[in-house]
């Protein structure tokens, strides 16, 4: 939620007020192994709360689907139908592998990344090193919190623990073409 709002933030200097999110639904699973879904996922609810903090409630616009490439493009498509005539000049995206997607349906309507749109993900993952021009993303240190993820189920597990703990990770905005702030 913080790198959330420091994107968005970074966006608002930048000349940025027609802003778009697209991401995912919140997965919850619970004893019984029963998934749910909600928009309840903490990258939405703190575009929602900037974007109203910041009196943009008419710009709000945000797309939902699965964490998915293929989501990615098709909610991207869905945007640009949708806004044919007032598009969003900056994608604020919930996760690499949508962006991957996204990256797809905007060249497929030959619109410039970084020029006619800018886009920032999150996960820094692998995948996005090919893309073209760079993909600007938020670095989450995806092995530690697993390994902190396994080692709190063990913990509650073997009932070491009884009290929720929540944890805080250190994040890095890792700047490419897709967005460049200036300075």
């Amino acid at each position: 939620e913080r790198m959330t709002k420091a994107v968005l933030e970074l966006f608002i200097e930048q000349g940025h007020t027609n802003i778009a999110y697209i991401g995912g639904y919140q997965i919850d699973i619970n004893e019984l192994g029963e998934k749910s879904t909600t928009e309840n996922e903490k990258r939405l609810r703190a575009y929602l709360h900037f974007m109203r903090d910041n009196h943009l409630e008419k710009q709000i616009n945000y797309y939902l689907g699965e964490w998915t490439e293929e989501s990615g493009e098709r909610l991207t498509k869905k945007l640009l139908n949708k806004q044919k005539q007032d598009l969003p000049t900056a994608i604020l995206i919930g996760s690499d592998p949508l962006a991957l997607g996204v990256y797809k349906a905007l060249q497929k309507e030959n619109i410039i990344i970084g020029k006619d749109i800018v886009l920032v993900s999150f996960d820094n993952i692998e995948a996005i090193a090919h893309l073209s021009p760079g993909l600007t993303s938020v670095a989450i240190n995806a092995k530690a919190i697993g390994q902190s993820a396994v080692r709190l189920a063990v913990e509650r597990i073997e009932h070491l623990r009884d009290d929720p703990i929540i944890l805080t990770y250190p994040t890095k905005l890792v700047v490419r073409e897709s967005f460049i702030p200036n300075k």
